[in-house]
């Protein structure tokens, strides 16, 4: 009996523990960025933009709606790195080029993919 409630303090222990913060955060490497945001699950819109730029960005939708925009630099060893990371408003996505373009824009040195926007916007603020 004793066993039994101890098994149920443990399990119950780990219960409603949120999964660790997955950083991104500039100078990362492109590839580690990459796996990070597969680890999400965050969606690729690179085949639905169209906006050229320079350096090179990219784009995807996180779990939770919001769109993020990465610039990617090349290194002159020829090694890419994240350059610029920049979120639109909390749920809204991408939309087309005329919604992305009114949208208030965030940007920030890090950010965590598994919280949400306003989550990382405070933790900004105190940093």
């Amino acid at each position: 009996m004793r066993s039994i409630l101890l098994l149920l303090v443990i399990l119950m222990s780990g219960c409603g523990q949120s999964e660790p913060p997955v950083w991104i955060e500039v100078g990362e490497s492109y590839e580690s960025v990459i796996e990070k945001l597969e680890t999400v699950e965050a969606e690729s819109l690179n085949g639905l933009v169209g906006i050229l730029c320079s350096p090179r960005c990219e784009w995807y939708l996180l779990p939770d709606g919001t769109a993020l925009q990465m610039f990617i630099q090349t290194q002159s060893n020829g090694e890419e790195s994240l350059y610029s990371i920049s979120l639109g408003e909390a749920g809204k996505g991408y939309g087309d080029k005329g919604v992305w373009l009114q949208q208030e824009k965030t940007t920030f040195h890090r950010y965590d993919l598994r919280s949400d926007l306003q989550r990382n916007q405070a933790r900004a603020a105190e940093d």
